[in-house]
């Protein structure tokens, strides 16, 4: 059984930079949301209505239209991000510990948890 851990020591302020990059990826896309939710209903709204005027059902023929591209064009760029996965977002971390400045930290051994200032160097 692999029981070796890896401690990775980094500022509260690097790891707020490093997870700010990475929030809009990891956190659920609701970029496509709108556009289908209003698409869903305009659909409905034809189906259902009875439209007395011509130009209203006009005007909602357009804007399904409208919305119909607009839900291609979110699709579109929700499909063409690449997701990152928690190895990049580890190994970004990893780079901006100062362990890979100043090499590794040692250990702490007592099963405590101390600040980065109050351990010493190899």
């Amino acid at each position: 059984m692999n029981i070796a851990a890896h401690h990775i020591v980094i500022s509260e302020d690097r790891l707020r930079v490093a997870l700010a990059r990475y929030k809009d990826a990891f956190a659920p896309s609701s970029d496509v949301v709108a556009p289908f939710t209003t698409l869903v209903t305009l659909l409905l709204t034809l189906a259902t209505a009875d439209f007395k005027a011509v130009v209203w059902f006009n005007l909602f023929l357009l804007l399904t239209g409208a919305v119909f591209a607009w839900l291609l064009v979110a699709l579109t760029r929700h499909g063409s991000h690449p997701k990152p996965d928690v190895e990049q977002l580890l190994s970004d971390i990893k780079g901006m510990s100062p362990e890979s400045v100043t090499g590794n930290m040692r250990p702490i051994s007592d099963g405590h948890s101390q600040s980065p200032s109050s351990q010493k160097l190899t």
